[in-house]
């Protein structure tokens, strides 16, 4: 399974920062999306006792980018969570 991880950005710290539901709306698209996704195919791999995901971001996961805190700390969240996914997942998560 791929999952395109799109992208959503604001540019500016002011406007980076300055409204609650930007960085939710940032959260919901490029962090709980994916998130939700995989949770919602976990029970099916394990069915099958296998599978893969593949998750395409981009460099902000690594990388922070000027004026663009909200997005790379999104961006961020994903690749931290995914960084401790890679451990084995039991019945039980």
């Amino acid at each position: 399974m791929s999952i395109p991880c799109h992208q959503l950005k604001r540019v500016g710290l002011k406007r980076d920062l300055d409204r609650h539901d930007r960085l939710v709306g940032l959260f919901n698209t490029n962090f709980f999306g994916p998130v939700n996704l995989t949770k919602a195919m976990l029970p099916h791999f394990r069915e099958r006792k296998g599978g893969f995901i593949v998750y395409v971001s981009s460099q902000v996961g690594w990388q922070a980018e000027p004026g663009a805190s909200s997005y790379c700390a999104s961006k961020y969240a994903l690749a931290g969570t995914l960084s401790a996914a890679l451990f084995p997942t039991s019945e039980t998560s």
